[in-house]
């Protein structure tokens, strides 16, 4: 399988920033975009089956299909995630460097700072230094509407607030194009309606972000606010891209006609799950693949390439993750009395007196022989008691050390996917964050 081609398509017309220093409208385009995937058998599966399409920078394009039809895999694909196993090409129409944003389905902010603090660490990290910070958060915090829990933390904080405060992480670096795989999952109507229409006020900015999300079954109200939808069928094609209104023209040109009464969203999903027949879905993906002929070809490489600043990066993480740490209040009063514990269990099971005996001959009665040796025997197992108590300690220290790391990992691989920071940052502020406790905690296990 050859590798993708992520590429930049040379349009005279949209080259530069437009006179108000603002970036002129683009497009993100792929063509002919295959991605396999070995199965639990170790089969090559084909998840997207040579798919086109598009979507345009000031307008939210909705990607829907059965439940396994490679949604998530394509948005994956085109944030640069999974590459292995891809092919095709995917371009854009400008020349200008744009950022992108994904935002996965889980929650990754950190549960032990509030809203405002984890906007802030992300503006921080994602930023120049010299910029306002505390400008962006707020205009972010304004923007996105979560004011009244911008100073909770997020167990404080309802489904949609989280939403709205995860998109609001990546807001602060002034994305381009912003990917959110199914963001209303687990909302209920009103939040949901709220939420697509805090991503549509996006896409007016003068500066307008281009977004692009994953929904399952959307209401008939919710479904015609998008600008786009891109339906995907069961076996991994494209069979409609455009909008929403359109569809329903399309489809009655293949026979297909939505009954009245009936939400156009779920009409397209029985299409797309071949509830009408396969040889129409064959129509629909021709006609994709016949408007996909008239994608630009001129092909540019994009550099996806994060700049990092080493040492702030450093400095933030390590006091983030000494603040996490500290207000922990389970995770750091564990290590305290776990020491405590591990000493007296130590002491009851090795005794306080092993390794007392220092070896000199005059005490181990240089006239007897066999108590002589008797004693050396005594020494060597004492010797080796030792030994054990003290690798259980090292082992304990360093399951203590590696226990809270693992507990938010998955929140800061996130984080990591969208160019926080670096791998050797993220290193080096681990290892300088628990310094303290490191060589502190141990010492309690001598006290008993």
């Amino acid at each position: 399988m050859t590798d993708v081609n992520i590429d930049i398509n040379n349009d005279t017309n949209s080259q530069a920033k437009n006179i108000n220093g603002n970036l002129d409208p683009f497009r993100v385009m792929w063509r002919n975009l295959t991605y396999t995937a070995n199965d639990n058998t170790n089969r090559k599966k084909v998840i997207l089956n040579g798919v086109n399409g598009y979507f345009i920078s000031g307008q939210i394009t909705g990607i829907m299909g059965p439940s396994g039809c490679g949604k998530s895999t394509l948005l994956g694909c085109i944030a640069g995630i999974k590459t292995k196993g891809l092919s095709g090409s995917i371009t854009i129409s400008t020349n200008i460097k744009v950022k992108f944003a994904s935002i996965a389905q889980e929650n990754y902010i950190l549960s032990r700072l509030s809203v405002r603090e984890s906007l802030m660490y992300a503006s921080k990290l994602k930023n120049d230094p010299f910029v306002d910070h505390s400008g962006i958060v707020n205009d972010v915090i304004d923007k996105l509407m979560i004011q009244t829990c911008a100073d909770n933390r997020p167990s404080r904080c309802s489904g949609g607030q989280l939403k709205r405060a995860l998109i609001g992480l990546e807001l602060v670096s002034r994305p381009n194009i912003l990917i959110l795989d199914e963001p209303t999952t687990g909302l209920d109507s009103v939040t949901t309606w709220q939420l697509i229409n805090t991503l549509i006020a996006l896409t007016q900015q003068p500066e307008p972000v281009a977004v692009v999300l994953t929904i399952h079954q959307p209401s008939a109200r919710l479904f015609n606010l998008f600008h786009a939808i891109y339906l995907l069928s069961a076996d991994g094609q494209c069979i409609y891209n455009g909008s929403p209104k359109a569809m329903r023209y399309t489809f009655m040109e293949c026979g297909l006609e939505c009954p009245q009464f009936t939400n156009p969203s779920d009409f397209a999903l029985e299409v797309a799950s071949k509830e009408h027949g396969v040889d129409r879905l064959v129509t629909l993906a021709t006609i994709v693949k016949t408007d996909a002929k008239q994608m630009p070809a001129n092909k540019y490489k994009i550099n996806n390439n994060h700049g990092f600043r080493t040492s702030r990066d450093i400095y933030f993480l390590t006091v983030r993750s000494f603040q996490t740490m500290i207000r922990d209040p389970f995770m750091l009063p564990m290590r305290f009395f776990g020491y405590i514990i591990v000493g007296l269990a130590i002491s009851l099971l090795f005794g306080t007196d092993s390794g007392v005996l220092s070896g000199c001959p005059s005490d181990y009665g240089v006239g007897d022989g066999s108590n002589l040796i008797q004693k050396a025997l005594d020494n060597a197992a004492d010797l080796f008691e030792n030994c054990c108590g003290l690798a259980f300690i090292c082992l304990f220290g360093w399951f203590g050390g590696i226990f809270p790391v693992l507990l938010i990992f998955p929140i800061e691989l996130n984080e990591y996917g969208n160019g926080y920071y670096s791998c050797f940052s993220y290193f080096m502020s681990k290892v300088l964050s628990d310094i303290p406790f490191s060589l502190i905690l141990p010492n309690l296990a001598a006290f008993p």
